[in-house]
């Protein structure tokens, strides 16, 4: 015969009193102590060492970030499918950072390596023919996994394909560069995150058609979640960008010494917040406000207010600033599967794009 739990066995030692006593008084009074029992053990079961964990599961959920630009914060399983589309893009070999230094020095022959899209002199004279790209838009479609070997350490890998329009005519399409790295939580509770992440941009889009820089990149970064309320969360990020083996500065005229880096590491900062309009609802709906920015350190860029060489300016890029705000809004049925919608606009006179337009469904599995 199996033992009685010492609340089982109390009740069943209260409800023989009552039968020994029958009394009015008595029985009510003892019912009330049962009552009491009851209400204890109901209570010592919904303070149980599991509701806690439950609640830091939920809370926890890499679902819990409402942000779609800034990077983030949370260690968890989940895939990501986006589409971008940027325009206005006017100096996309600054520092090498969207794509490789301009092949209109490989067309005038001042540097036969340099990389990146040129469009084609076919005998033209280059101060009068454009062939220096000077304005572009581009549509991008990403696929980003990551995988969480545990509740603070990650893996994650990212895939994109990109298509190019030039304003001077012609286009580019194919794969980009794919970024590989991890992330590591470096403080995990219940409404807070701090994660460090590692990320390298590898080589795999080609350079020629403006789909990759043509080099290595590491990418280390600090990224914040705080859960300030049950309806608003907070978010930033601090990320450095860093080249490695990228173009150098041969043919880029007497100011710059030939063997002087082109591409230059670029600090990336950025905040944003989130208001959970129906925190409790089956219907998630977050709108959401970021600001990003970027600062390059040091680098070329080369510029043409017409594509032609007679308005062409080889600048240093260093100490360039450029200011994004972004507003958008994610929702869903439910927090592990959600959609984000976001509109970019550049606050600098100084961009990489004038305006962009992002649209992602991400799953938490």
């Amino acid at each position: 015969m199996r033992a009685l739990s010492p609340t089982l066995l109390s009740i069943s030692i209260v409800a023989s009193c009552c039968l020994v006593l029958p009394s009015p008084v008595d029985a009510q009074g003892q019912a009330a102590r049962v009552s009491a029992l009851w209400s204890l053990e109901r209570d010592s079961v919904d303070q149980s060492p599991q509701a806690p964990r439950q609640r830091r599961r939920r809370t926890r959920s890499a679902g819990s970030s409402n942000v779609g630009y800034v990077d983030n914060a949370i260690v968890g399983n989940q895939l990501q499918i986006r589409y971008d589309f940027a325009s206005g893009v006017n100096r996309p070999d600054r520092a090498e950072f969207i794509y490789a230094k301009c092949g209109c020095y490989r067309v005038l022959g001042v540097d036969p390596d340099a990389p990146g899209p040129s469009l084609g002199l076919n005998g033209g004279d280059p101060l009068t023919t454009p062939f220096i790209i000077n304005n572009l838009d581009y549509h991008e479609v990403a696929l980003d996994l990551e995988y969480a070997f545990h509740e603070r350490f990650s893996l994650f890998a990212e895939g994109a394909y990109r298509r190019l329009s030039y304003d001077l005519g012609g286009s580019s399409s194919g794969i980009g560069d794919i970024r590989v790295g991890f992330k590591t939580a470096l403080v995990a509770e219940d409404r807070r995150y701090l994660t460090f992440q590692w990320g390298t941009y590898l080589p795999t889009g080609r350079a020629s058609g403006g789909l990759g820089t043509d080099h290595v990149s590491l990418e280390p970064a600090l990224l914040y979640h705080d859960a300030v309320s049950d309806r608003v969360k907070l978010e930033w990020e601090f990320r450095v960008w860093v080249p490695v083996g990228g173009s150098t500065a041969l043919g880029t005229g007497a100011e710059f010494d030939p063997t002087d880096d082109f591409a230059g590491p670029v600090l990336r900062y950025g905040v944003g917040i989130g208001y959970d309009v129906s925190p409790e609802g089956p219907v998630r709906f977050t709108p959401v406000l970021e600001v990003v920015g970027w600062t390059v350190t040091s680098g070329i860029e080369t510029g043409s207010t017409d594509g032609t060489l007679s308005t062409a300016v080889i600048e240093d890029a260093g100490g360039t600033t450029v200011i994004n705000a972004k507003i958008g809004a994610r929702f869903g049925v439910r927090e592990n599967d959600a959609i984000f919608v976001g509109l970019g606009e550049a606050l600098t006179s100084d961009v990489w794009y004038e305006r962009v337009f992002r649209a992602e469904y991400r799953l938490v599995f």
